[in-house]
């Protein structure tokens, strides 16, 4: 493969068709960069029978900066460049290098120096200056050296060029996982968008259940309800129904929040329909008894022990509109009351909390009837009914607390004096001036009605 024709100023050691890669993968090519014939002849001699790796030495050759320029670019596999320094000029070696590593951005081929004028070129300077391997003066590469110097070159080579092809091998792994990846991303997206439009649309019929605000205003003009659900669809509800001179309504937490905790709403407001449907005279608490035997039939609760616990918390009034008596029944949720006080002067006598039963809507170790609380109201009197989502909310800057009930009871006292849309817009303000930053803990709900 060696080629000794010098009558060309390139001599290669294949055909010019021969596959590039055919050829680096059987030969170790070597450039030789010297103004000097008779550099190139002795070159050649000195490795004719060079062998590494089962691999033989093929020379091209160079007779200036810019004719090594040319062949670099059509021989990016070059292993070796045995370079001089002052050629077409002093320094045309050392802008050679220049070009092969900035312009060409050739890091792989090892570069050695070989100058017979070591003044133009001191190695200190060169070292320290240009991005070679190996600085060398002609008269100390000896045939033995010149061996030596270039095996251990393509051994520097060789490591480097494995490296390469693995960082190579190791883009295209990652390309490959980052485009399968980015599919699994776009298919993620796209079920997300699917479940988020069902998730909405299942937002719309479970609104579409609650009573209309527009019915709750002919009940009750002066009134407001403060709903703020954590995600799309809710756990909490409210529930208002009308019988001749009786008006029914709660404010219920179900189980969860999200999709569960709004499938059960679902069964509370239907089965609080059917209840009032079938039972014409019924009082709040046998109200409250009826609707936790049919949740605890639909959920199939045994009442075993690691049986998920599932059901509701609810605050349910029944008002006479005639004769302004209130029934009160709680599962786990308070009614609160303020007194219309004509003096103007509020404090905590004016509040009253009629507590609940400790037992929720559902399965229960100690299942009692609900109590039924007999209020007798006026005109000017608020009532307050809530899920427990507006007090656990966190927040408060940097004690990250909770809202606490004593607060939010301390809040109504504030607000109470207020027309119902104001009432709702101080609760809204301060519920998003104490979350600040914090994530939404819970649903939220408070319903707040004047007599």
């Amino acid at each position: 493969m060696e080629a000794t024709d010098n009558s060309d100023k390139f001599i290669f050691a294949s055909e010019e068709e021969r596959s590039k890669v055919s050829e680096s993968a059987t030969h170790w090519k070597v450039l030789i960069v010297d103004d000097d014939e008779d550099v190139h002849k002795v070159t050649r001699i000195a490795l004719t029978n060079f062998l590494y790796k089962n691999k033989k030495l093929v020379f091209l050759n160079a007779y200036s900066g810019k004719e090594a320029e040319k062949l670099i670019q059509e021989n990016t596999d070059t292993a070796l460049i045995l370079l001089d320094v002052v050629m077409e000029s002093d320094y045309a070696g050392l802008d050679l290098v220049k070009y092969i590593r900035t312009t060409l951005s050739n890091k792989l081929v090892r570069i050695i120096l070989r100058t017979g004028q070591a003044g133009k070129a001191p190695e200190k300077d060169v070292i320290e200056a240009y991005e070679i391997n190996d600085y060398k003066t002609k008269t100390e590469l000896t045939r033995e050296r010149l061996y030596t110097l270039v095996l251990a070159t393509l051994r520097s080579y060789e490591t480097l060029i494995e490296l390469e092809s693995f960082r190579h091998e190791l883009e295209i792994k990652v390309m490959e996982r980052t485009l399968v990846l980015l599919k699994q991303k776009e298919e993620l997206v796209q079920k997300n968008i699917t479940i988020a439009d069902s998730i909405r649309y299942a937002s719309y019929i479970q609104s579409a259940l609650f009573t209309p605000k527009a019915d709750i205003k002919k009940f009750f003009p002066e009134s407001f309800i403060f709903f703020k659900p954590r995600d799309i669809v809710s756990g909490d509800f409210y529930w208002f129904f009308k019988r001749e001179n009786k008006i029914f309504f709660c404010v219920a937490d179900c189980t969860g929040h999200g999709v569960p905790g709004a499938l059960i709403s679902i069964l509370g407001v239907t089965f609080l329909n059917e209840i009032l449907l079938t039972n014409k005279y019924i009082s709040a608490n046998e109200l409250l008894n009826e609707l936790r035997l049919k949740v605890i039939i639909a959920l199939n609760q045994k009442g075993i022990e690691g049986e998920q616990q599932d059901g509701m918390d609810i605050a349910l009034c029944a008002l006479n509109t005639d004769t302004k008596e209130l029934q009160f029944s709680g599962a786990c949720n308070p009614l609160v009351l303020i007194r219309k006080n004509n003096s103007g002067f509020l404090n905590r006598n004016n509040l009253e909390i009629i507590k609940p039963d400790r037992m929720p809507i559902g399965i229960y170790p100690q299942m009692i009837s609900f109590k039924n609380n007999y209020l007798t109201i006026d005109n000017g009197d608020c009532l307050y009914l809530f899920s427990d989502g507006y007090q656990d909310q966190y927040g408060g800057g940097h004690n990250k607390k909770k809202f606490r009930p004593r607060q939010l009871k301390e809040l109504f006292l504030t607000i109470y004096k207020n027309s119902m849309q104001e009432q709702h817009d101080m609760l809204l303000k301060t519920f998003e001036n104490w979350k600040g930053e914090e994530e939404q803990t819970d649903d939220v709900l408070v319903l707040g009605i004047r007599i």
